[in-house]
C-alpha cells in the first residue's frame, strides 16, 4: 500500500520522534542503573566454578562461579554467578582456566541490598529493558528511513488510453 507523500512525510517524522524518544529512554535507564552510589565495588574470591546449561533445553552453556566477597567488613557468599556463556560447550569449558579457585576479582553490589551482586553495574532487568528499548527504537527507525527515501514527486493519476 502506497501512502500519499504528505501522510508518508508526517508518518516518518512521527516514527523518527518515537525512535529518538525510545533511544533517550534507554539511555536514561542505563544511566539510572549505573548511577554513582547505586552499585558499590567489592573484592571477591572464587570458591568453585562449573559449566552448566544456561537454561534447560537450550544449546547454550554458562561458566558459573561460586564466590565470597566482603561488604563493610562482613563476608558474604554467593553462588551461580554467570561470568561467561556461549553456544559451544568446549568454548565455555576453555574459559574455566581463567577462573581458578582463589582468583580475586571485582563484583558490584547494590547499595542497601548487598545480596544483589553483578560483575558489571548494569545487569539483569535494567540491561534487558535498555536492550528492548533500543531494539524498539531501531524497529521504528527502519520504516522512517523507508518513508523518507521513497520518491516524493507529485502523485500522478494513471494514464488513460
Amino acid at each position: 500500500m502506497k501512502l500519499p507523500a504528505p501522510i508518508r512525510e508526517k508518518l516518518g517524522i512521527h516514527l523518527f520522534l518515537c525512535a529518538a524518544g525510545l533511544a533517550l529512554l534507554a539511555a536514561a535507564v542505563m544511566l539510572f542503573a549505573s548511577a554513582s552510589g547505586t552499585w558499590l565495588p567489592a573484592r571477591a574470591r572464587v570458591k568453585r566454578t562449573a559449566v552448566e546449561p544456561t537454561r534447560p533445553g537450550t544449546p547454550a552453556w554458562s561458566l558459573m562461579v561460586d564466590f565470597e566477597y566482603q561488604t563493610d567488613g562482613t563476608t558474604a557468599s554467593r553462588s551461580r554467578l554467570d561470568v561467561f556463556h556461549d553456544g559451544d560447550r568446549a568454548v565455555t569449558e576453555a574459559r574455566l582456566a581463567e577462573w581458578p579457585p582463589g582468583k580475586e576479582f571485582t563484583v558490584h553490589y547494590r547499595q542497601g541490598a548487598p545480596g544483589r551482586v553483578a560483575l558489571h553495574p548494569i545487569s539483569g532487568g535494567e540491561a534487558v529493558l535498555a536492550a528492548l528499548l533500543l531494539l524498539m527504537a531501531a524497529a521504528l527507525a527502519v520504516p522512517t528511513l523507508v518513508a523518507w527515501r521513497s520518491p516524493k514527486g507529485p502523485e500522478r493519476p494513471p494514464e488513460r488510453r
